[in-house]
């Protein structure tokens, strides 16, 4: 049982890529004996949401009609969290509908640096930690730095704030793809793919045991192919992981179907450590009937996940300041009456 609240606009979309009958879901369910038991529902201050037919209609929930007419909330991380804490039993009911027994796990995703998503969630988040009493895994994504300041400056200063009011998060950078020449739509859609692989190929508690206490990423790929344990690795980090990886404390490498495949465990190991520093564990399950091999490694302690939003700032300020010469020159500047 998978149960998901999205907030925002790229969060309410993700919720309704899982609703969507996959030819994916269809084989992993096959393979793996998943439940087709989603839970999900979707929160969002405009009247987009009503376009994602997918996630039945008392899933959907439109907040801030008063305020802001279906519009969204424009960036104004405040508004949103005032329009969510106004009506958040309006949220609130619609999640104890969908969820009628209690989960084991929560998941909460959004696309941060818009309104909502950056001020609805935490809120959202907190609620449903204090009212099912269980562990609530958020799932970030980053947006691109071509998105416009408001986004950057939005991420930067509510990114901590966002983060303890979880207890362990994903997250994705839409950067990363933008960098590699994908447009802002197709980056959405490949980390929503992404996503959508992540919480249909391992169960949310082994998630929640992954991810437990930390910032994290990840990376999925599948191959019919014999691999390396460090050829998987540096093939994923390279680019099945959206998010500038740079550091890392440990990973788990989660191989899942034909392990016949998949060798080089012990060097895997000893190449992570002198590459990154950084602990391997295994997590193998074998499926004999099984025609390709599934690798997801979860890297967990990641770093540097402000310092880009930082940069973009400070050249911001920059470029706004008036040079010293100017100042001088204005205070020479007599007024003449």
């Amino acid at each position: 049982m998978l149960s998901i609240i999205g907030v925002g606009g790229a969060g309410s979309k993700v919720v309704e890529s899982l609703f969507k009958k996959n030819i994916f879901k269809a084989i992993i369910q096959k393979l793996y004996e998943k439940s087709d038991d989603i839970r999900g529902v979707a929160i969002d201050t405009s009247d987009s949401i009503k376009q994602l037919s997918s996630i039945p209609k008392e899933n959907r929930v439109l907040v801030g009609s008063s305020r802001v007419k279906g519009k969204g909330t424009g960036g104004d991380v405040d508004l949103a969290r005032i329009i969510m804490e106004e009506e958040l039993e309006i949220a609130m009911q619609a999640i104890r509908r969908a969820n009628p027994t209690k989960p084991d796990v929560f998941f909460v995703v959004a696309g941060l640096g818009g309104g909502t998503g950056t001020g609805a969630m935490p809120v959202i988040a907190e609620s449903v930690r204090v009212v099912y009493k269980i562990p609530v895994i958020g799932i970030l994504i980053l947006p691109s730095r071509t998105e416009g300041y408001v986004y950057i400056k939005n991420v930067y200063e509510n990114f901590d704030r966002i983060v303890d009011k979880l207890d362990g998060c994903i997250v994705l950078d839409n950067n990363v793809l933008v960098s590699r020449g994908e447009d802002i739509v197709g980056a959405y859609k490949y980390v929503n793919s992404s996503i959508y692989n992540l919480l249909h190929l391992l169960p949310p508690i082994e998630i929640y045991r992954l991810v437990k206490g930390n910032i994290s990423t990840f990376g999925i790929m599948t191959t019919k192919n014999d691999i390396s344990v460090k050829d998987a690795l540096e093939t994923i980090i390279r680019n099945y992981t959206y998010f500038n990886l740079k550091e890392f404390r440990e990973a788990s490498f989660i191989a899942i179907g034909d392990l016949s495949k998949l060798h080089g465990q012990n060097y895997g190991r000893e190449w992570c450590k002198r590459k990154f520093n950084a602990e391997l564990e295994y997590i193998f399950r074998d499926y004999l009937d099984a025609k390709h091999l599934d690798i997801c490694i979860m890297f967990n302690g990641i770093g540097d996940i402000l310092e880009d939003f930082e940069t973009k700032i400070k050249e911001k300020e920059t470029t706004q300041k008036i040079p010293k010469e100017l100042e001088e020159l204005f205070d020479d500047i007599k007024p003449l009456f």
